[in-house]
């Protein structure tokens, strides 16, 4: 019957690592592509502040302004679909991207492109601050799987001591009679 119960435990056990396991790569995986998403923003976020200013600033041949022009639209769409439709955290960003692009293809002053640059810029690091902590932190299913895990690590090991601690006082009750009778 022991022999019964101590499989059946060591097979709770290893099911219980398995899912563990299952768990923790997943979430892990799911903070990579986080972390691929945070690059890719900074990425595109770096390349249209550099466009922007390629228009603005450089006197380029009609064809090369075009095609700047067209690079410029695709970068602000790229960064809109990064985010979900509506999003309140996206939308000061969103925002000062699109004006980004007017102010450099109309060809607004300088003071006002680069006040412009800098809410893009600022914009996009209290996003890339709140993705890193997040990413850091690890998804929710990843924190509580390593508290549960802590937990049943936890009691375990309380339980094995005191199972421990029972024998050595078993022994200890049987080996203790036998020594003041001699």
């Amino acid at each position: 019957m022991t022999d019964g119960f101590a499989t059946m435990g060591a097979a709770l056990i290893g099911a219980g690592i398995a899912v563990v396991g299952l768990i923790l790569g997943k979430e892990n995986k799911i903070s990579e592509f986080r972390q691929q998403w945070i690059d890719g923003l900074r990425n595109d976020v770096s390349t249209l502040i550099g466009v922007s200013v390629a228009i603005r600033i450089r006197p380029i041949e009609q064809h090369y302004h075009g095609e700047l022009s067209l690079q410029l639209f695709e970068l602000e769409q790229r960064i809109a679909l990064r985010f979900k439709r509506d999003s309140d955290e996206s939308a000061e960003l969103l925002k000062a991207v699109r004006a980004i692009s007017t102010a450099a293809l109309r060809g607004t002053n300088d003071s006002v492109l680069t006040d412009l640059l800098f809410q893009v810029r600022n914009a996009t690091h209290t996003i890339l601050e709140f993705e890193w902590r997040r990413v850091k932190a690890g998804e929710p299913a990843y924190r509580r799987t390593l508290f549960w895990t802590r937990v049943f690590a936890a009691t375990l090991g309380l339980t094995l001591a005191l199972w421990g601690i029972g024998l050595v006082l078993m022994k200890l009750i049987v080996w203790l009679p036998a020594l003041f009778k001699g």
